[in-house]
């Protein structure tokens, strides 16, 4: 099941982290190695550290925290890395 491009306008860090678990539960089940192990908010929390040049973090109101992509040139490569 293939999923949309990451939205320009972002995406809560709630649900990439349901939708990374969801991924990796299915990796799983079908019998292929995800390459890691440990916590997935730390790994999730990790790549976004390594991606902050190119996506900028926003605390909102109710505790979450947007995603959201900087436009530039590190958009393309995001979006052609997706």
């Amino acid at each position: 099941m293939a999923h949309p491009p990451l939205p320009t306008q972002g995406v809560f860090l709630s649900q990439l982290l349901g939708e990374f678990s969801w991924l990796t539960e299915e990796t799983l089940l079908r019998g292929f190695d995800v390459g890691f192990s440990g916590q997935l908010r730390c790994l999730v929390q990790h790549t976004l550290s390594l991606l902050r040049p190119h996506v900028a973090l926003l605390r909102i109101q109710q505790g979450d925290l947007l995603v959201v992509p900087r436009p530039g040139p590190g958009l393309t490569s995001l979006a052609r890395l997706s």
